[in-house]
């Protein structure tokens, strides 16, 4: 698992991490949503709001996880419109 290796204080991996956001199998863009949240990567916020509306439950909660913990104003304002939808 990659989440241990990574802190706040390591950002040098995100541009690895980026691609595999829109990996086939939802279950390395979920786990790659959520590294990404631990960095708090403000480099990964337009694909993290998009992947909030990912057909898999598990990819989508975790790129509203990390949006969260990366503090980007522009998530509350897709929360809204997703949450609208739902």
């Amino acid at each position: 698992m990659i989440l241990p290796a990574l802190s706040p204080a390591m950002p040098t991996e995100v541009p690895a991490l980026l691609p595999l956001l829109g990996d086939k199998d939802p279950l390395v863009r979920a786990h790659t949503a959520r590294a990404l949240g631990v960095v708090k990567s403000a480099q990964a916020d337009d694909q993290l709001i998009k992947l909030m509306a990912d057909k898999d439950e598990r990819v989508a909660a975790s790129a509203i996880t990390a949006l969260g913990v990366i503090g980007d104003a522009r998530a509350v304002d897709a929360l809204v419109s997703l949450a609208t939808l739902r």
